[in-house]
């Protein structure tokens, strides 16, 4: 019987033992999930900017002039715009004297749509360039005084 007991408790502590080691290297197989929503609203936005404009040196028996520079117009793709030049702008560049020489802005190379009229477009969510054509006319350019002649023109893009 003794020997029977002392078999028992080997055996028992066998077992505590075992047990011990499980628990400590026991994977766990149950999860539990949760969702998360994620969200974004794009509102639409576009921006300008423009490179100067310059006619150059030019003698006052040159003839007409005619430059050309850009507009980069940045808008929320798929978003129609229109780019043009304040309508009540004079478009006279002015010495420090006061001596003025008239000038026109173009959507286009033929000189058919004044830029105030304005060009249209529609965002790609990247830099789009806008031409606009400048203009000085022969008239204009031989009654002017030699100087330093300056404008700034406000351009705007609608949305």
């Amino acid at each position: 019987m003794f020997k029977k007991s002392l078999l028992l408790i080997s055996l028992s502590s066998s077992l505590v033992f075992t047990s011990a080691s499980f628990a400590t290297t026991a994977t766990y197989t149950a999860q539990a999930t949760a969702n998360m929503n994620v969200s974004l609203t794009v509102l639409k936005a576009c921006s300008i900017t423009a490179s100067d404009m310059n006619f150059g040196k030019q003698y006052s028996n040159a003839g007409d002039l005619s430059v050309q520079t850009t507009a980069a117009v940045v808008c929320t793709k798929n978003t129609p715009y229109k780019v043009s030049s304040d309508s009540s702008h004079d478009y006279e560049m002015s010495d420090t004297n006061g001596d003025k020489i008239a000038y026109s802005l173009y959507a286009d190379q033929a000189a058919s749509t004044p830029f105030t009229t304005g060009t249209t477009g529609t965002g790609t969510g990247v830099a789009q360039n806008i031409n606009i054509y400048g203009k000085v006319g022969s008239s204009a350019l031989q009654v002017a005084p030699a100087g330093d002649y300056t404008d700034t023109v406000l351009l705007s893009v609608d949305y």
